[in-house]
């Protein structure tokens, strides 16, 4: 089942601040884990300042969050800025204190007429050009790993490969099959697979944790895939 805060990353991706903040707000007022949620307005900052902040809070709430830790301690390290690498790049979110103050005042929204499928779709793709955009903060690299037929299964093979090399202890890894509920696949051409799904594994203190995940699987010749895989914590 996709949570609020899934639900808020990806309108935020498709621009609607607005109504992102309201289901953030919702996610909070619900009692969804807050860690996710402050990582979900680090992801869309619109400068490495801001984005620190959330980072930082982040931490504060969960402070074993591994990617935020890890994205944290790169941009400590003097990482090029958002502005520099990509100028043309439109903010998704203004300031800390507008984010919390718009979100507590907000009234509710009716929900928009998209479908699901597409809103994780446009998620990830978002995902994607923000972590690409920032020097690479969270996803792997485009690697063509050599399997499967392509089709939805081929993609999700790629993608359990991919993910499972993210992960802090891989030989404990139990992915669901891509039929079960929670995980969805969805495609425009038959060729470029978006796919959302979970991974329970042990984190790096050996507690078996469930993470979700954000995959983009592109079948290019024979059984070669280009691959683009993101734990989201």
């Amino acid at each position: 089942m996709v949570s609020q805060t899934q639900e808020a990353i990806a309108t935020l991706r498709m621009g609607n601040k607005e109504a992102g903040r309201q289901l953030l707000k919702r996610a909070l007022e619900t009692g969804e884990p807050p860690a996710p949620i402050w990582y979900a307005f680090a992801l869309a900052a619109d400068s490495l300042d801001e984005r620190r902040i959330y980072l930082q809070k982040t931490l504060d709430v969960d402070p074993l969050h591994e990617n935020a830790r890890r994205e944290l301690a790169s941009l400590t390290s003097a990482v090029p800025t958002a502005e520099s690498a990509c100028p043309s790049a439109k903010p998704l979110l203004t300031s800390e204190s507008e984010a919390v103050t718009s979100a507590r005042a907000l009234d509710a929204h009716p929900k928009r007429g998209m479908s699901l499928l597409m809103v994780l779709l446009l998620l990830f793709v978002g995902a994607c050009a923000i972590l690409a955009m920032l020097g690479g903060g969270g996803s792997s690299g485009g690697g063509r790993p050599a399997i499967s037929q392509p089709d939805k299964y081929g993609a999700w093979d790629v993608c359990k490969r991919q993910i499972t090399s993210q992960l802090k202890a891989p030989s404990t890894a139990k992915f669901p099959r891509i039929t079960d509920d929670g995980v969805i696949a969805t495609t425009v051409d038959n060729k470029k697979w978006a796919i959302t799904g979970y991974v329970d594994a042990q984190n790096g203190f050996g507690a078996m944790i469930r993470s979700e995940f954000l995959c983009e699987a592109t079948h290019t010749s024979g059984t070669n895939w280009q691959v683009r895989a993101m734990l989201v914590e």
